[in-house]
């Protein structure tokens, strides 16, 4: 009977180690779960970051774009403006030449004519 006691107190040891063992394997397993799992969330975490700085980076390139294409629309008018009044400029220069040239000609006739008078008062 004592032997069968032994034997069966080192059958419960064995079982006990085996218990041991399976526990401790099964907290290996969850340990090891938690941490695929917590890699797995981090690895959806940083995509979802990336797509984030994606758009992010998209929506500035975009409001600069738009930034952009209304600048060149102010510039686009004050250049208009600016040729506008450039023609008008050169309507005034070339008015302004055409009165001098008439000038010229006016001084002209009255040079001829007190020419005349200078002959005339001479004889």
């Amino acid at each position: 009977m004592e032997s069968n006691v032994k034997e069966l107190v080192e059958k419960n040891n064995k079982v006990e180690t085996n218990v041991k063992e399976l526990v401790e394997k099964n907290k290996k397993l969850d340990d090891n779960a938690r941490h695929n799992k917590l890699e797995s969330s981090l690895k959806e975490l940083v995509e979802k970051n990336k797509k984030l700085n994606d758009n992010a980076r998209h929506n500035k390139l975009e409001s600069n774009v738009k930034e952009l294409v209304e600048k060149n629309n102010n510039f686009e008018l004050i250049v208009s403006e600016l040729v506008s009044k450039n023609n008008k400029f050169e309507s005034i220069v070339s008015e302004l030449v055409s009165n001098i040239e008439e000038l010229r000609n006016e001084i002209n006739v009255y040079k001829i004519i007190v020419n005349n008078l200078v002959i005339t008062n001479k004889k």
